[in-house]
């Protein structure tokens, strides 16, 4: 159980920690929609330790991208509960080449988020884009961000 929980935080720190982001040059978001905020974030997978990418069964690779998406009943900025969602995923590069991500829901304790992998090449550039429908609500939340990734 304490290396679950362990694993749960390693995992945590990788997808919203700040050395993760600082490393890639990668941003963290969230969006507030009316009693709803939808986190997310793209890392390059080899910002995982391997133990974390093992128990998630995540490919570490530079040239593999990990997104992450959570949703919270709450307000921006402060502590929210997690709520189960419908979460479609698709990336888009700039030469108008889209790829689905298949995302995949993780439940640890309280905890409920949703990750997909998708590849890159060096200096790639995509437009992320998520579409969230909390359990409960007959509406659907999206959210849109561009992120360049470096491979090499």
């Amino acid at each position: 159980m304490k290396r679950m929980i362990l694993a749960t935080a390693t995992l945590l720190l990788a997808l919203f920690g700040s050395a993760a982001l600082a490393a890639g040059g990668n941003q963290q978001g969230a969006k507030q929609f009316g009693d709803y905020v939808i986190h997310f974030n793209a890392v390059n997978t080899d910002f995982l330790t391997p133990q974390v990418a093992r128990s998630y069964g995540i490919r570490r690779s530079k040239n593999r991208i990990l997104l992450t998406v959570s949703v919270l009943r709450g307000k921006l900025g402060v502590a929210g509960e997690p709520v189960e969602a419908n979460v479609e995923a698709w990336v888009t590069n700039l030469n108008q080449q889209t790829k689905n991500v298949k995302m995949k829901e993780v439940k640890d304790g309280g905890a409920i988020y949703y990750i997909g992998t998708f590849s890159a090449t060096n200096e790639e550039t995509f437009d992320i884009h998520v579409k969230a429908q909390p359990k409960g609500s007959d509406k659907a939340f999206e959210v849109s961000f561009r992120r360049k990734f470096y491979t090499n």
